[in-house]
């Protein structure tokens, strides 16, 4: 097995559901979306192409399964909203942290503000 399949697998919950949960199961790869998401990375993030996009694919290869208008676009103007990171300052931030792209989960608005356990996708833990 070679290392995009390994990626491929992990990207689209084949083999660990750590990130995701029960959300997907088995989804099969749409090679449109994964250009889609390829190309949001590149164009719209500002991650060159080359290095730094393979380093982002290899630490979160879930980034090839989300959606962009249901998580990576909401989550990208959460950083320019609350976090003030823009441009270049957000690619690197994307670059040194990628998952911070699959953040989905935010325990200090949810109820009381008690944790909910799943700190590895929470905009609190990160």
């Amino acid at each position: 097995e070679n290392d995009i399949d390994r990626l491929i697998a992990k990207g689209f919950a084949w083999t660990s559901r750590a990130h995701f949960g029960p959300k997907k199961a088995n989804v099969p790869p749409q090679p449109d979306n994964v250009m889609d998401v390829l190309q949001f990375l590149q164009g719209e993030l500002g991650i060159s192409p080359g290095a730094d996009l393979v380093k982002v694919v290899k630490a979160f290869p879930e980034v090839l399964s989300c959606s962009i208008e249901e998580l990576l676009r909401p989550n990208v103007a959460r950083f320019e909203k609350e976090w003030f990171m823009k441009g270049p300052v957000l690619a690197k931030a994307i670059v040194r942290k990628p998952t911070l792209l699959g953040l989905y989960v935010d325990c200090s608005t949810v109820g009381s503000g008690s944790c909910m356990g799943q700190c590895s996708k929470c905009w609190s833990a990160n």
